[in-house]
């Protein structure tokens, strides 16, 4: 149910690292037109015949399509203002990536590609990239990557349609701060559905001194090393969430923290990814190495739940006035 009379109309320029897709919202909004525009392409080197769907607050798909053999899209469709959309990406049989990790190994453990080297995505696995924003964004860059997946699956149906844009950043930051205290990432505050994460491979020497996002970088990279790790984090975190005294709950989310970031040393130690600052590979190594504060992630998760209450009774007042940002 759409809460706001007015309408939005938004110019996007996107592209996607294995799952990043960044983008620029050129025009802000236009009252009295609905239709927004999102053109991109998807890269990890170049993702090609990679599927998009863009849906609405209900699910229903408004846009779907197929990245080219350049891994360029193009979309057009239309959204109320003040409402949600879903961004996913889905992977077909032809779908090609590059491999990011030091090494990207399939379901069965069996290695499929090295880093850098071209590998058909269906071959890792099953992977489903998402992330969600805003018809009200003012931001100028957009993407969709392993860390926007896990904030989506902390807020999947829990949010209510008619959020201002300034309410879906305060809950992202939340969400935020619960992926970072699950992963025992010691990282100032911040919004990871709007941080751009860099693809190490074609990043600057000046970009990659950034010890935060070369950092998140890292991480994003080694998750391509087995795509199950995704959804089994995301799984964990809110399977602690859900009983945060379980012992079963803890044990099994420190491993899963414990192996990814042991994947995102091995690439570190590697030197594939050259000149990468010394505070990097401290980070990865506290992280893999030290108990996760599961006070301070139980903390967090209570802080998410009251945010989400805060802004859905907020959009239900401003709902029944037209909306506004």
């Amino acid at each position: 149910m759409f809460y706001s009379k007015k309408t939005a109309r938004m110019i996007i320029c996107a592209s996607v690292f294995f799952g990043v897709l960044s983008g620029c919202y050129k025009e802000g909004f236009i009252r009295g037109s609905n239709e927004l525009i999102l053109n991109g392409s998807l890269l990890k080197g170049p993702v090609s015949g990679a599927t998009i769907t863009i849906t609405n607050y209900e699910n229903i798909a408004i846009w779907q399509g197929v990245s080219d053999q350049h891994g360029n899209f193009s979309s057009r469709f239309s959204l109320v203002e003040d409402s949600l959309f879903n961004v996913t990406m889905g992977v077909e049989k032809s779908t090609e990536m590059i491999c990011d990790a030091l090494e990207c190994f399939d379901d069965s453990g069996n290695l499929i590609a090295s880093y850098a080297e071209e590998v058909l995505l269906s071959e890792l696995g099953d992977i489903q990239l998402k992330s969600l924003g805003s018809s009200n964004t003012t931001n100028t860059s957009f993407q969709v990557n392993a860390l926007t997946t896990l904030v989506y699956d902390q807020v999947e149906g829990r949010l209510e349609d008619g959020i201002s844009n300034s309410g879906l950043q305060r809950v992202a930051r939340d969400a935020s701060k619960v992926i970072l205290a699950a992963l025992n990432l010691d990282i100032e505050e911040t919004n990871l559905l709007d941080i751009h994460v860099l693809y190490l491979d074609q990043a600057s020497e000046e970009q990659k001194q950034n010890t935060q996002a070369t950092t998140l970088a890292i991480i994003n990279a080694a998750m391509a090393a087995d795509l199950s790790t995704l959804s089994n984090i995301s799984q964990a975190i809110s399977d602690f969430n859900s009983n945060p005294n379980s012992d079963l709950a803890r044990v099994n989310l420190s491993n899963l923290k414990t192996d990814l970031m042991g994947s995102a040393k091995r690439l570190i130690d590697s030197g594939e990814v050259s000149n990468l600052p010394l505070s990097v590979a401290t980070n990865v190594k506290l992280a893999k190495n030290t108990e996760i504060k599961f006070e301070n992630l139980s903390a967090a998760n209570d802080a998410l739940s009251a945010q989400i209450e805060v802004v859905n009774a907020q959009s239900r007042i401003s709902g029944a006035s037209g909306g506004s940002n």
